[in-house]
């Protein structure tokens, strides 16, 4: 799905803003998430040419001042990408409040939305385990842009469910980091 090409665009980069309306609930084989901050990254490029919307809740704290400066090790992390169809094909970061799919039909029209959510254990020596929801829907209860046209706050509801039937569901409040980037740790 085009939605998870984008998350791709995770492993280089992040963003910040957020407080204590962030959650997540449910588990992975097993694997849960205490969330500490939640993050809005700049608007993310896919490899199709399209641009996303991308929320990450982490369990580190102070996770904006952190990702503008250094790596993360040893943490858990939730991603959450977010686009709109547009007329030629491509996505669009999610400027609009309403359900984005997860999991989506391969044909969409403009104006669909649509959604990808990856839950990601991230190790001592950096990139761990991740694993993409197959569906449910994020709800996008509040999006507001700049006068540039740029999202820089995003809050809402998701709801999913992974290849073994477990899910994560949860809630988010999150504002633009500019600067930020999600680096991965590397063993020395």
């Amino acid at each position: 799905m085009r939605i998870v090409v984008g998350m791709g665009v995770l492993a280089v980069l992040a963003a910040c803003g957020g407080g204590n309306a962030n959650e997540v609930n449910g588990s992975y084989r097993g694997q849960s998430i205490s969330v500490s901050d939640g993050l809005l990254l700049p608007t993310q490029r896919d490899l199709l040419g399209g641009s996303v919307s991308v929320v990450a809740l982490e369990s580190a704290p102070g996770a904006c001042s952190l990702l503008q400066r250094s790596s993360i090790n040893n943490t858990r992390i939730v991603t959450i990408a977010l686009g709109i169809e547009t007329v030629d094909g491509l996505l669009a970061p999610a400027t609009a409040t309403g359900t984005y799919a997860i999991g989506g039909p391969p044909f969409v029209t403009p104006g669909t939305k649509l959604a990808g959510v990856r839950f990601g254990i991230i190790g001592a020596c950096g990139r761990g385990n991740t694993a993409d929801a197959l569906s449910g829907s994020v709800q996008i209860d509040r999006a507001i842009a700049n006068t540039a046209g740029t999202v820089t706050h995003l809050e809402g509801t998701f709801q999913a469910v992974f290849d073994n039937a477990e899910s994560l569901s949860g809630a988010f409040q999150v504002g633009l980091c500019p600067g930020a980037r999600l680096a991965f740790g590397l063993c020395r």
